[in-house]
């Protein structure tokens, strides 16, 4: 069986309940990590650490981790996807990127870099799956539910998998179907419990969910210093995209 994660976000205390969870209830023999895994919160490293121990385990990129590569905070005139150049919010999330790659170092950076791929085909019992980030052509857009089902009208196989959105949902479209297993570690649709994904060995899938205490990493928050923090807070506290301006 395969757990497939995405949008972890540095949050290492949902990482560690959905790895407990998932080895819990299934036999796991396989990781699919569908990106953003490191930026934005506290604990980059430790997160880094449990990915290299990980054996059969595949890494898509996110567009967090080509931040990363292409060090774009150190460039205040490249844009931050949808962010406005020179809008306060960029300001704090190229504040939050220069933290997190300074945590890593460009050492761990480039090893990241070296294990990760652009998209990923899986075979399970004769079932097709097919994995990336946002969308086949692109890391920084994705596809919400409603999309789902024009998107993938002339796709082939019989799953397509993709995270970006934050939201957990698998979307049937007719034979064949759309699956987002969520923001892992920051996930947008309202439930504060780590969402995640398995492939079972029949080639189907379930979506689940892993609940922790948030408190360690609220701690953890208030030890970071970077200037994204109290809208990460915010975030995470709601389980919504929250508005800044309710901050």
């Amino acid at each position: 069986m395969y757990l497939i994660i995405s949008d972890l976000h540095g949050n290492n205390d949902a990482f560690k309940a959905i790895l407990e969870k998932a080895h819990h209830d299934y036999d796991i023999q396989g990781y699919g990590i569908l990106g953003d895994m490191f930026t934005l919160g506290p604990s980059p490293v430790e997160i880094f650490e449990i990915i290299m121990k990980l054996e059969n385990m595949f890494f898509i990129h996110g567009n967090h981790e080509d931040y990363l590569y292409d060090e774009i905070h150190r460039y205040p005139d490249r844009q931050i996807g949808s962010f406005q150049i020179g809008s306060d919010l960029c300001r704090r999330v190229r504040s939050s990127l220069k933290r997190t790659f300074n945590s890593l170092g460009r050492s761990r950076v480039d090893q990241i870099k070296n294990l990760t791929i652009d998209e990923k085909h899986l075979s399970i019992n004769k079932i097709h799956h097919y994995f990336c980030h946002g969308r086949e052509d692109s890391n920084r857009r994705g596809v919400s539910s409603l999309e789902a089902k024009e998107y993938i009208k002339d796709f082939k196989k019989d799953y397509f998998w993709a995270g970006h959105m934050h939201h957990q949902f698998m979307e049937d479209c007719g034979n064949k179907y759309f699956v987002n297993p969520g923001g892992s570690g920051l996930p947008f649709d309202g439930d504060p419990a780590a969402p995640y994904a398995i492939i079972k060995t029949d080639g189907s899938v379930k979506l689940e969910r892993a609940s922790y205490s948030r408190e360690p990493l609220y701690q953890k928050l208030d030890e970071t210093e970077d200037e994204f923090i109290p809208i990460l807070r915010g975030h995470i506290k709601e389980s919504v995209l929250i508005k800044v301006k309710n901050i």
